[in-house]
C-alpha cells in the first residue's frame, strides 16, 4: 500500500517538475526571440538602420 502511494505522488511530483520545466523553457525562449529581435532592430554602427 505505502509503495504505491509513494509511487503516486512521487508520478505527480515527476508531472509537476516537468510542466515547470516546460514552463521555464518557454519563458527563455521567449525572452531570447525577443532579444533578437531588438538586437535587429538596432541601428547599425554607421547609424543607420538595415
Amino acid at each position: 500500500m505505502r509503495a504505491q502511494a509513494a509511487a503516486k505522488v512521487k508520478d505527480k511530483r515527476s508531472a509537476d517538475d516537468f510542466r515547470r520545466d516546460a514552463e521555464k523553457q518557454a519563458a527563455y525562449t521567449l525572452l531570447n526571440r525577443l532579444v533578437i529581435l531588438r538586437l535587429l532592430e538596432a541601428p547599425g554602427p554607421s547609424g543607420k538602420r538595415s
